[in-house]
């Protein structure tokens, strides 16, 4: 056969393949019509959007039909997605099938985690060679695609925390849009009283800013610890709020169903007391001992704790002194400190022998002070008291004392400490007597 021929035999076969005619086979075509079913469907599932096309004349041949969208329309490819319907080119089409004349193409609306309200999606049939568009079927065909954006809110739990117990919670929530992609949720970690890395912690979180939390792809929520901290500061009950902030992402986006939510955080300061461990003192050298004791607050932080010192007792700084005690002073007042890790401390009361026949038992009186300090204080153990007890003549028994010491106790006009004695080889200091090199000293105070 001639090469010419051939390559006319094969044109023609090919046009026959496709069905494509020349004018004399345009009587033939199939006439394509559309109507519209469903017409709109939503991000959130539920029934799908339907068109229906039919073709006329032989259904031997399977029949690819294109279309295309219109201007004005909405939506965007990927907004939108049909098991029937494929993308050729930049173009959509569909194949109806062999021995097939009416065929259904369905519309689905695809979720994602943007805002944009209701979009139209418009198309209309493209003309082509194999097929003629039937009247009526020339114009556009219009699915409305329904948004379902995510919706998020916030939660704390429980209703309230102390200072220093076990924590308690945020949980972010999401509803709708994509559940297989992660959602970003901007969300201020602080806008209560209370603060943040001072006042309590969030699990992950160390600032006050804006911060962009996320719900993982196919989890719903996000929950984040809240740690309480102990601290030593009085400042009553203080609020722990935080709030969601709109996205500034489109492609990220919510719709904000719970902005904001608070719990309370319960103020646990430092609560002290004051007790006579041991009341009872005498001038004989028998101390006495106040015992000041804290609960609650910051254990792990030292603690002034200040004080009011009253009684019938002269105390340290009077002339003449009945006893000693030791606190300190500052701008504030007399005060101790407790350390760290300390629980209790212990104040010693230290009578001194004055050879007052005369007087009677005497008191000291410690009361903490509840107008300064970063504390509260238990009102029902405020103020303890030790009584000394006078001794009108210190007795030595043990023979050892050297006359001088007998000496210096009888002495009128001197005040004696007997239980502070000093074995030395010389003089401690300008008013110590020494009584002799390698013997018992009794100081004695003019």
């Amino acid at each position: 056969m001639p090469i010419t021929a051939k390559w006319i035999l094969r044109s023609v076969l090919f046009i026959i393949a496709c069905g494509v005619t020349s004018a004399s086979f345009a009587g033939t075509l199939p006439e394509v019509s559309v109507t519209q079913g469903v017409a709109q469907t939503s991000e959130a599932g539920g029934a799908a959007a339907t068109l229906t096309f039919t073709r006329t004349g032989s259904t031997s041949q399977q029949l690819l039909v294109y279309f295309e969208p219109v201007a004005g329309s909405e939506a965007a490819n990927s907004d939108w997605s049909s098991d029937e319907i494929i993308n050729l080119s930049g173009r959509q089409g569909f194949i109806i099938p062999v021995d097939v004349s009416v065929y259904q193409a369905e519309i689905t609306a695809d979720p994602d985690n943007m805002v944009e309200g209701p979009e139209s999606l418009l198309q209309s049939l493209m003309p082509r060679s194999t097929y003629t568009i039937a009247s009526g079927s020339e114009g556009a065909f219009e699915t409305v695609l329904l948004d379902d954006p995510p919706e998020v809110s916030i939660e704390l739990n429980p209703v309230s925390v102390i200072e220093g117990g076990p924590p308690g919670s945020v949980t972010l929530t999401r509803t709708g849009g994509d559940m297989t992609n992660q959602l970003g949720v901007q969300v201020f970690f602080n806008t209560g009283t209370a603060t943040i890395g001072q006042d309590f912690v969030v699990e992950g979180e160390t600032s006050t800013e804006q911060r962009l939390v996320i719900i993982d792809n196919d989890q719903t929520s996000e929950t984040r610890a809240i740690t309480p901290q102990t601290d030593n500061d009085v400042e009553g009950d203080e609020s722990i709020t935080f709030e969601i902030v709109p996205s500034t992402s489109s492609s990220n986006n919510y719709v904000i169903v719970g902005a904001t939510d608070s719990i309370t955080l319960v103020d646990d300061v430092a609560t002290v007391s004051i007790a006579a461990l041991d009341s009872e003192a005498s001038e004989s050298g028998d101390p006495g001992v106040f015992r000041i004791s804290r609960s609650g607050g910051d254990i792990d932080t030292q603690l002034f704790v200040y004080l009011e010192r009253s009684g019938t007792a002269a105390a340290p700084g009077q002339v003449p002194r009945d006893y000693d005690m030791d606190l300190s002073q500052n701008a504030n007042g007399r005060f101790v400190l407790m350390p760290a890790q300390a629980s209790t401390f212990d104040i010693l009361v230290e009578p001194l022998f004055d050879m007052d026949e005369g007087e009677n038992d005497e008191t000291v009186i410690l009361s903490i002070r509840d107008d300064i300090g970063e504390y509260l204080v238990d009102m029902a153990q405020q103020t303890a008291t030790v009584i000394i007890e006078n001794v009108p003549e210190l007795v030595f028994t043990d023979g050892f004392e050297p006359p001088a010491a007998k000496a210096c106790v009888s002495a009128k006009d001197v005040r004696l400490e007997p239980w502070r004695y000093y074995w030395t080889t010389g003089k401690v200091d300008g008013k110590v007597a020494d009584l002799a090199k390698g013997t018992w000293l009794a100081r004695c105070w003019r």
